[in-house]
């Protein structure tokens, strides 16, 4: 039986990683396992079902959008110089964004948007917008 601090490579104690990984105990509930030499230097000591509670049911799903303490408006200046925005479901241009896997939020690029806000309808995939 492995003793709290004890290190070891993964494929020694049954993973397939060939990275070290050190044995740890639970700071809450005592329950010990062998976590990743990478995850102990940013964890807080804590198993996932003790993270969990600690966490007191904030949900990640109340940190979205503008709840988000690091929102900056939904706008991203991308290195080409455009503004990709993020739109949601009830805005009347959500179908012109592009889909993120999983996300509810769409995005579009800001001259688009504005250029069919202009003409009061959807634009298709393949009109070309220009601007100064």
């Amino acid at each position: 039986m492995p003793k709290i601090g004890d290190r070891a490579i993964g494929t020694s104690i049954g993973n397939h990683s060939w990275g070290y990984y050190q044995y740890v105990q639970c700071s809450d509930c005592d329950y010990t396992r062998w976590v990743a030499e990478k995850t102990c230097r940013t964890s807080n000591g804590r198993c996932s079902p003790c993270s969990l509670k600690s966490r007191k049911g904030k949900s990640i799903l109340a940190m979205r959008g503008d709840k988000n303490p690091a929102w900056k408006g939904g706008r991203l200046l991308l290195k080409s110089g455009y503004i990709r925005l993020s739109i949601y479901p009830e805005d009347p241009y959500f179908e012109m964004g592009k889909a993120n896997d999983g996300h509810v939020v769409r995005t579009i690029l800001e001259h688009r948007l504005v250029m069919a806000r202009h003409l009061g309808r959807c634009l298709e995939r393949w009109e070309i917008v220009h601007h100064r």
